[in-house]
């Protein structure tokens, strides 16, 4: 069967207007690794912040609080988020991934 160049112009426009519709369609990463106190800055308040929530039964990391804790990356939120971001502020170590980064790794943080 022999497809005219009509039809094939027909299916590649309908492909790529599913392939847009689906890429516009999904929604922002919104989870920032490393802002435990969801200010926007990745900073020594979110280490404190880590520190007080695991010791001091301060509140959990916001909006999500494996993600918006999990500065080194390793799908958990736990005392090592502190060291890396100390690491990150005053050592210039290794940056916390991004939310794609991270979801990327672990799958979805809601």
């Amino acid at each position: 069967m022999r497809l005219s160049k009509l039809s094939l112009t027909l299916l590649t426009l309908i492909a790529l207007s599913l392939i847009l519709t689906s890429a516009l369609s999904a929604e922002p990463c919104d989870c920032r690794p490393g802002d435990a106190n969801s200010d926007g800055d990745k900073n020594v308040a979110d280490v404190v912040y880590i520190i007080e929530s695991l010791f001091k039964w301060g509140p959990a990391p916001t909006p999500y609080p494996v993600c918006s804790a999990d500065a080194n990356n390793d799908g958990r939120w736990n005392a090592g988020d502190a060291i890396h971001l100390i690491n990150y502020v005053f050592k210039h170590g290794p940056r916390p991934p991004t939310c794609e980064e991270w979801v990327e790794t672990w799958g979805d943080y809601h």
